[in-house]
């Protein structure tokens, strides 16, 4: 490899990796689900520590005595398990970070600001490195690959050193594949959870919504039999996500089969939309009244944020919440 590249192509790998984990979330390409991990993976557990570790050591690595001499330098495989190790702090770092901002701890956030922070790290990483005389700046070939390969295969005072996954009887290799597949698992998981799609929540970083009779109780459904009559109640929305908001409220009628442990709609028909603002911390309730009575029937009240669809349904809504004008005709199987 040139020299003069060497001493950069990690740094541009950096970059390139950020950039493609970039655009597999953002773009969603065909097949970006199973992008989604092998990009995403290094983007949070390791490339934010490398680009730190590049910055702070922009060295190539030295023997013993020229560490104590010069100062001290990593060796390649110190480099990449201080990475990972670094990498570990950072990203909790800037979570906690984010808590205290509008954005909140959420995956898009949390991505972005890794991705952010590893480039300017990156970046600051090529500056020192490119201000150190060209023998000892950090470079690819033959440092970084070869002392991994050093340490992994080669003899170590006077001694043969075997590789610590070095397969010697079929036990090993069971262990090999074992320690493989609960490392990958461990890290998916991590990973996911980081920067994974979010769930709607009911948490405080949420939208609440519910309904609430006449007298401020949650409203599940009516006792008594309201044929020809109505039900007074207050549709509530508090907006917990630290910024104002727009949302559609969309009331529907519902005739239902009660059969098997399962509720199934067989008609239903739009009766309301109401498009309302809530400021960021506020809580809005709506007056509504509903129509009453009828065997079998419920009425369901889907929340959307921003518009609602032509044909609003409860997979579409961001909340749903929903009550039985004349009784619930089962106590449990509801689906």
């Amino acid at each position: 490899m040139n020299e003069r590249l060497g001493t950069v192509v990690d740094l541009l790998a950096v970059l390139v990796l950020l950039g493609a984990a970039t655009a597999v979330v953002v773009v969603e390409p065909p097949g970006g689900a199973l992008l989604r991990v092998p990009l995403l993976l290094p983007a949070i557990l390791f490339l934010p520590g490398y680009a730190l570790v590049s910055f702070l050591y922009p060295d190539a690595p030295r023997n013993q005595a020229a560490r104590n001499d010069e100062g001290w330098s990593l060796t390649p495989l110190e480099r990449a398990g201080f990475a990972i190790a670094a990498s570990v702090a950072i990203v909790p770092i800037i979570a906690l970070v984010l808590n205290f901002t509008p954005y909140g701890v959420r995956g898009p956030p949390v991505l972005g600001g890794t991705i952010v922070v590893t480039a300017v790290l990156s970046l600051a990483a090529f500056v020192r490195r490119a201000r150190l005389p060209a023998e000892r700046r950090f470079r690819v070939s033959g440092s970084f690959v070869g002392g991994l390969q050093t340490y992994f295969t080669t003899s170590r005072r006077g001694a043969r050193q075997h590789s610590p996954f070095e397969v010697k009887s079929d036990s090993h290799r069971v262990l090999n594949l074992v320690l493989v597949a609960t490392i990958f698992l461990l890290l998916s998981s991590v990973a996911y959870a980081a920067v994974g799609p979010t769930l709607p929540s009911h948490d405080q970083d949420a939208t609440e919504f519910y309904l609430l009779d006449e007298n401020g109780e949650y409203l599940l459904g009516v006792e008594e039999s309201l044929d020809g009559g109505s039900v007074p109640a207050n549709i509530v929305i508090a907006n917990q996500e630290k910024e104002d908001a727009q949302y559609t409220v969309v009331v529907k009628r519902q005739q239902v089969s009660v059969g098997d442990n399962r509720t199934q709609v067989q008609q239903e028909r739009v009766t309301d939309r109401v498009q309302t603002s809530v400021a960021a911390g506020e809580t809005k309730q709506i007056e509504k009244t509903f129509e009453g009575g009828g065997e079998n029937v419920r009425v369901q009240v889907l929340l959307f944020r921003g518009d609602a669809p032509e044909n609003p349904t409860a997979g579409d809504a961001y909340r749903e919440a929903h009550f039985w004008p004349a009784g619930n005709p089962t106590e449990s199987g509801e689906n």
